[in-house]
């Protein structure tokens, strides 16, 4: 038992006089002024610039049912593009509902394909 705590003793000693020697460390390449106005800056960003974005990013989901059904022509785009508007109002909620209209098999409910091009067709490359 002796020998453990002399060997515990020799490892741990120098371990404490380094632990109460050493000073703080710096961990920021910045200090005094210069730290405070960094903070500053980063608190502005986050409070103005951060809440812009996820307002920008929360209506471009919102739309987007919108605009896959005007891509899809989609029968009842109308009724989607009211969903998505309220959707924006209550908060998402409505938005799956306008998600299902979009999902709903639009050849079925009336859609009428866009026209082709005349241009692509493969008669207008014939001799």
């Amino acid at each position: 038992m002796k020998a453990m705590v002399s060997t515990f003793a020799r490892r741990a000693a120098p371990a404490a006089i380094a632990f109460f020697a050493a000073r703080s460390a710096d961990a920021s390449f910045l200090s005094g002024d210069a730290l405070d106005t960094m903070a500053d800056w980063v608190a502005i960003v986050v409070l103005c610039i951060v809440p812009v974005g996820a307002l920008v990013l929360f209506w471009l989901v919102h739309v987007l049912p919108e605009k896959v059904a005007e891509k899809r022509h989609h029968p009842q785009k109308d009724a989607i593009t009211t969903l998505c508007l309220l959707s924006l109002a209550f908060g998402g909620l409505l938005w799956l509902w306008g998600a299902r209209y979009l999902a709903s098999d639009s050849r079925s409910a009336g859609a009428t394909p866009p026209s082709p091009d005349p241009s692509r067709s493969p008669a207008s490359h014939a001799p």
